[in-house]
């Protein structure tokens, strides 16, 4: 999908950074700053919702909204969707605090080979 921003496209590698950037926990002021103000805080939100990202402060939202909700639902039905609901969340946390950890992991790995040829 493409997304205008001052009457310019947003390249397909930035979107491609700004969803990688909020898959390794980073927050949109983080990834507004990353790009030296090129893109506002609104713009980027817009890509990540659009392209079915969140933030992992995003899922944490939501995840506390559905919480609430689940105190007052009135039937099992009501109450298992949105336990399903937060699960999904949950496993959405979960992959993506797995692939930041496999890239601190190649991080130091390759810092380990560049401090090994100094």
């Amino acid at each position: 999908m493409a997304y205008l921003y001052n009457g310019e496209e947003v390249p397909t590698a930035d979107v491609k950074i700004i969803l990688d950037s909020v898959v390794k926990g980073k927050t949109i002021v983080d990834i507004e700053k990353s790009f030296g103000g090129a893109y506002n805080y609104a713009i980027i939100s817009k890509i990540i919702f659009k392209e079915g990202s969140k933030s992992i402060i995003g899922n944490k939202s939501s995840i506390t909204k559905k919480l609430k909700k689940l105190e007052n639902a009135k039937t099992k039905e009501q109450r298992q969707k949105i336990i399903n609901e937060v699960n999904d969340l949950v496993g959405t946390l979960y992959e993506n605090y797995k692939l930041a950890l496999l890239e601190i992991a190649d991080y130091e790995k390759i810092k380990a080979i560049v401090n090994k040829t100094k």
